[in-house]
């Protein structure tokens, strides 16, 4: 009896577990995709890809990845913790108050964005546009990277072992 039961656990319970880990709520991705609208939703470890003008204020995105382009969008209060937003279009968003611990917006572009009140802790911004974004001193300063990072200034901040970007 024993070693059916261990086959059961084997075989059987890390497909339970997988599934039951599927953290995106399903209909709110197909919300998503459908309006760019998604309100306090959660979008989880989805994979979400090029759409302009989405408001996705309040919505839960942790480890969310992105792809392509999300002009003018909302990002406000959202829950971005280890996002991968790596390599996205993203100027002239708002993420007022969102928190980005840990996320990944290494070579993207977020300029004239907003970051007020952005939880910015450990956030790779290696080689990403800020210019004209309303990013504090402070905030930069939680970064774990603003190697090559063009600045809220305008400026482009140097590399760690101090050969040109």
């Amino acid at each position: 009896m024993k070693r059916v039961i261990m086959v059961f656990i084997t075989l059987f319970l890390p497909s339970l577990v997988t599934y039951a880990n599927t953290a995106y709520i399903p209909s709110h991705l197909e919300q998503f995709k459908q309006t760019g609208l998604c309100v306090h939703c959660d979008l989880s470890e989805a994979t979400l890809y090029s759409h302009d003008n989405v408001n996705l204020s309040g919505t839960l995105l942790i480890r969310t990845n992105f792809s392509g382009h999300f002009y003018v969008s909302d990002f406000s209060h959202a829950e971005l913790m280890y996002a991968n937003m790596a390599n996205i279009q993203a100027s002239g968003s708002n993420f007022n108050a969102a928190d980005l611990t840990g996320a990944n917006l290494k070579n993207s572009n977020f300029s004239s964005s907003n970051f007020e009140n952005a939880k910015l802790v450990n956030v790779n911004l290696a080689n990403a546009n800020l210019a004209r974004s309303n990013m504090t001193p402070a905030q930069l300063s939680q970064a774990a990277s603003i190697e090559c990072t063009i600045l809220p200034d305008g400026t482009r901040n140097p590399r760690n072992d101090g050969d040109p970007c």
